[in-house]
């Protein structure tokens, strides 16, 4: 994505099916300049079958070197068993949105 500098959410919605992995599963936000850096990430997702929930990562896009951002579904992990995972996992409703001074980010 190519985001102006400023402050956003990622948002969304997420349901686990049974779903399992060691530290389980999240968004990142990266931007893209000279070299790649991590600007946001959600928080991590897994367990059992319930009902949809909101989700909401914030993050700023910094006035230099960040043209353009890539956004990542990932497991986390430091080692090669880390990145077994099992089950399912959704997600809906996804959107980035700009924060407005005094919003809050889930809704």
């Amino acid at each position: 994505v190519m985001l102006r500098p400023g402050s956003y959410a990622l948002k969304g919605h997420v349901r686990p099916e049974d779903f399992t992995a060691v530290y389980g599963l999240k968004w990142t936000i990266s931007c893209l300049g000279t070299s790649e850096r991590q600007i946001g990430q959600s928080e991590s997702f897994m367990g059992n079958r319930g009902a949809w929930r909101p989700f909401a990562a914030t993050f700023t896009v910094p006035a230099e070197n960040c043209p353009a951002q890539i956004v990542r579904l990932q497991l986390e992990g430091r080692v090669a068993l880390d990145f077994n995972a099992r089950g399912m996992i959704w997600f809906d409703a996804m959107l980035i949105e700009p924060i407005k001074p005094g919003r809050i980010a889930i809704q």
